[in-house]
Parts: structure tokens; C-alpha cells; sequence
């Protein structure tokens, strides 16, 4: 038999090469995007978390120093000026730290009432309502600065200045503020309005040795406080603010001026009549 062999041979099965990952496989712009929202709105969401856990711990590193509400008014008490008397009630001395200046202790309810609007009129009109601090104060003061290129304004409310007399020092740096507000949103916890306000007004500065509403109206009008009248207690309330500036001994046009700008602020706010002004 013969070898023929035909000149061609069968190839075989052709397979065709198989298509790249089809078109549905593959990662979409819009998938690519959305995961990439995703991942950032977990870090965002990561970032609130730890900024929020920070700003409890600081809160209550602060907040734990604060001293109880005894312990303030022991305070409060601890400064008194030293006064004797004869046997018929007459004051023949009283006896201070120069460094210490002179102090005497004034409960709220012997505090006329005007002279409280005056105070809240000119220190911090939002008082009764605010939680320690208010935010629209300390931004316009933050705008104020940094328009100046310094500090040049506070945006301090009245209990933010209790803490700052009470606990911290003058510094004016952010951290303080920071500090401030803390210790002033707790004491605002703890207290009542009233009784911070009492604690203040005995803890201001007024100048001439003077701290507190009661020995400042002993020193300028040689009262108790209880019988000041209405430009008095303007006067006052005008001297916290700078109680150098508006000393009624040395500068007393500076006084007066100051003393109807507090007027015109409590006319404004419909506390006192034209009448009265």
C-alpha cells in the first residue's frame, strides 16, 4: 500500500481569542467617584469624632478645676475690709491690704435694681439669656483684632470676666479665650444668674482701691449702696469698663461723658424715661 498523504491536514478546532473583561466589568467613572465620596465623607465623619472627643476632654480638664459654689463664696469673703465701730454704730476705722484694696461684701437683694440695669446695659446686655459667653461678641471683637493686627477689643460677658477675675490671669491670647468660655458655660451651669451676678459686682474692680459695687460707692459718694441714686449708679457702672480712664477724681469730664453714655443706654433700652434722663 502505497504512503500517500493528502497534501493538506485538518487544523483542528479554532478558538477564537476570548474578549478583554467586558465593558460591564469594568469600574465605572461614576463608581470610581462614589467611592472616593465615601471614603471621604468617613474621614470627615472620623475628623468630627475626634475633634468632638478633644473638645470634651478639654472641657472637662477645665471644668474639673472649678471650685464649688461654697468655696466661691468663702472666697467672696475671705477679703473683707476690717471695719471697727463705736457703740452707737459710727465707722471710726477700716483696715485693708493696700495690695489687697478695699472690700465689703453686698448681698444682690441690697442692690438697687437700676443700678443692676446700668451694670448689664453696659458689660453685657445679653446677661440674663446668654450661656456664659456669647459668640456674636467674640466675633466682632475677632474681627476687630484682626483688623488691627492686635487685640484691641474683648468680647468678654460679665461671667467671663467673674472667671478671668477669679481664676486667670490678664493674658489675652486664644487659648485663654478658649479657657474663658469653658469656665464661664460652667459656672453658668452651677449658678444662677443672680448669683453670678452678685459674685461679680463684689469681685469688679473700680478703681481708688476699690473692689466690689460696695466699697466703690463707700469711696466715690460715701453711701452704702443701697441708697445710690440713678447717676450714681450710671457713674458706676461706667467705671468698670476703665475705672483709670473715668476716675471722677483726676478725669471727671471723662467721668460725666461716660456717665451719660450709660444713661443713654438705658433710655435706649426703655429702662429709664426721657423724663428721667
Amino acid at each position: 500500500m502505497s504512503s500517500f498523504k493528502p497534501v493538506w491536514e485538518p487544523l483542528g478546532e479554532v478558538r477564537r481569542p476570548e474578549p478583554s473583561r467586558r465593558a460591564s466589568e469594568r469600574p465605572s467613572v461614576g463608581r470610581t467617584i462614589a467611592r472616593g465620596l465615601g471614603w471621604g465623607m468617613f474621614g470627615l465623619l472620623f475628623g468630627l469624632l475626634l475633634a468632638l472627643a478633644g473638645a470634651i476632654i478639654v472641657y472637662a480638664y477645665y471644668a474639673v478645676q472649678l471650685p464649688s459654689p461654697q468655696e466661691l463664696r468663702q472666697r467672696a469673703t475671705a477679703f473683707k475690709s476690717t471695719k471697727i465701730y463705736d457703740r452707737n454704730g459710727r465707722l471710726l476705722f477700716e483696715v485693708f491690704d493696700p495690695l489687697g484694696g478695699r472690700r465689703t461684701l453686698v448681698r444682690r437683694q441690697e442692690m438697687p435694681d437700676i443700678l443692676v440695669a446700668a451694670v448689664i446695659s453696659t458689660e453685657d446686655a445679653t446677661f440674663y439669656t446668654n450661656p456664659g459667653w456669647n459668640p456674636f461678641s467674640i466675633v466682632r471683637a475677632l474681627y476687630a483684632n484682626l483688623k488691627e493686627g492686635e487685640v484691641v477689643q474683648g468680647g468678654s460677658t460679665i461671667t467671663q470676666q467673674l472667671v478671668k477675675n477669679l481664676y486667670l490671669s490678664q493674658e489675652r491670647t486664644l487659648a485663654r479665650k478658649v479657657q474663658e468660655a469653658i469656665l464661664a458655660t460652667e459656672i453658668t451651669r452651677r449658678y444662677t444668674k443672680d448669683e453670678i451676678l452678685e459674685l461679680y459686682l463684689n469681685e469688679v474692680y473700680f478703681g481708688n482701691l476699690a473692689y466690689g459695687i460696695e466699697a466703690a460707692s463707700e469711696t466715690y459718694f460715701a453711701k452704702p449702696v443701697s441708697q445710690l441714686t440713678l447717676p450714681e449708679a450710671a457713674l458706676l457702672a461706667g467705671l468698670i469698663q476703665s475705672p483709670a480712664l473715668y476716675d471722677p477724681y483726676t478725669a471727671p469730664e471723662a467721668a460725666r461723658d461716660r456717665r451719660e453714655v450709660v444713661l443713654r443706654l438705658l433710655r435706649a433700652r426703655g429702662i429709664i424715661t426721657q423724663e428721667e434722663f
